[in-house]
């Protein structure tokens, strides 16, 4: 269970991608034990998978899929493999994502969404050919990014969310009427266009932010106090709410659950990469 690359984008495509995860599972009974545990995230996601097909438990549309794109995910899913998995699976910019779909994300929040009925299933089903029959990780993170920048729009989106995105990635905490009032527009107009480009609320958003950065200073090593700290955490008693209301778990019971020792050097890397919302168990 080696085959885990991470890519960095294209220069061409920084705007609208954040990182590609090459998946690469050959050994069916091998792909078959693990399930890949998914806990909140702002990040519009991509799946196109060119064997078999996973089995997700995601609110809308779940079950098998091979090609689909979720939009921001508010709880946690499980993925569990069906046979061998091959896969690229490509974290989008959630203020950059509708240059993809050309439309708002409404329609993506906790949902699986087929690829086919966004691109069209012939666009599709070659992509999976070529993916298939590339050679490495290098040449299908190569493949989909020629794929997707003859597909992005890059009129389809709005300069204000996409502000206000950027904002609340960097701090979290920020208020509705401070973002508001720095973009000069009304509370009631901002939070209508926000929820119609990301598909969610901004105080949801700016949560599940909160609660990312909070995983990933963990699995980096940090300490709960200098988290509650550096994520804008009242104090602990808030942070452990947040966990519980998002998850279902307090947080120190739900990263122990998480830290599978067999797949720990695997874990490790995700933890380092654009993915650290993302366990094997």
């Amino acid at each position: 269970m080696s085959g885990f690359k991470f890519f960095a984008p294209h220069p061409k495509i920084a705007d609208v991608v954040d990182v590609i995860w090459d998946v690469d599972l050959a050994h069916p009974e091998l792909a078959r034990g693990v399930s890949f545990k998914v806990l909140p995230s702002a990040a519009p996601t991509l799946c196109v998978h060119y064997r078999a097909p996973t089995e997700s438990d995601q609110r809308i549309n779940p079950g098998n899929s091979r090609q689909r794109m979720t939009g921001v995910q508010t709880g946690t899913i499980t993925i569990r493999p069906t046979g061998p998995v091959g896969a690229l699976i490509i974290h989008l910019k959630p203020e950059a994502a509708s240059a993809l779909t050309g439309y708002g994300l409404n329609e993506f929040t906790d949902a699986n969404i087929g690829l086919r009925d966004l691109f069209g299933p012939i666009a599709v089903s070659r992509l999976e050919d070529m993916l298939g029959e590339a050679r490495d990780g290098s040449e299908r993170a190569r493949l989909i990014q020629r794929f997707l920048f003859a597909r992005i729009r890059r009129d389809a989106t709005d300069l204000m969310v996409r502000h206000a995105v950027q904002t609340l990635l960097h701090h979290p905490n920020c208020t509705v009427r401070d973002l508001a009032s720095g973009l000069d527009i009304g509370e009631r107009q901002l939070s209508r266009r926000f929820h119609t480009l990301i598909g969610t609320s901004i105080k949801r958003f700016a949560r599940i932010v909160r609660l990312g950065k909070a995983v990933t200073a963990r699995r980096r090593g940090a300490n709960w106090a200098e988290i509650t700290y550096a994520c804008g955490y009242s104090d602990q008693a808030h942070l452990i709410r947040d966990f519980k209301l998002m998850t279902g778990h307090p947080p120190a019971a739900l990263l122990r659950s998480t830290s599978a020792a067999q797949y720990g050097n695997l874990n490790a890397a995700l933890a380092m990469s654009g993915f650290s919302n993302t366990f094997i168990v």
